[in-house]
């Protein structure tokens, strides 16, 4: 299956699968790239009191700006949303290079689930409720010295060594 069909099916399946199983706010744990080892995906309360209220939703005009300040071209089309969860969503023309907002880091750690469970997942940068996917890995690798975030998953064989 050649990488845009992929990216695309793996899309769609994840957010079908966030739909119709309501699992969205059901993972638990660390925000992306806070975690030392392999999170639980045990839904149990925990009786800490948050010490600080989460990060704000970053917009996606801004994200958008960043990435193009990484040298990536980008002709902006703002689409509808596809995942469960998402603010606002928005890909490059001509390609499936996308950049998704969510409401909660919840929404972001779902999604990363579901993608780690497919039989082809994708490869992202994912940032504090926000998730860029590239159908080229290596753009990946170049947004994240404007955008910041973790490049996922971080055992990938194209991000070893990177």
């Amino acid at each position: 299956m050649n990488s845009i069909a992929s990216f695309v099916t793996m899309i769609l399946a994840v957010a079908t699968a966030l739909t119709f199983t309501g699992c969205a706010d059901a993972v638990g744990g660390a925000p992306i790239g806070t975690q030392a080892a392999p999170r639980s995906t045990s839904v149990l309360p925990t009786s800490t009191v948050p010490t600080s209220a989460p990060p704000a939703p970053v917009s996606l005009k801004r994200l958008h700006q960043e990435y193009v300040a990484s040298g990536l071209p980008c002709d902006w089309v703002v689409t509808d949303n596809v995942m469960l969860g998402t603010i606002a969503s928005g890909r490059c023309t001509g390609t499936e290079n996308g950049i998704n907002t969510f409401a909660a880091q919840a929404d972001v750690d779902a999604l990363l689930k579901l993608n780690s469970e497919g039989i082809e997942p994708g490869l992202f940068l994912v940032g504090a409720m926000w998730v860029v996917g590239s159908e080229h890995p290596e753009d990946l690798i170049k947004a994240q010295a404007t955008m910041g975030g973790d490049l996922w998953p971080t055992d990938s064989a194209f991000f070893a060594g990177k």
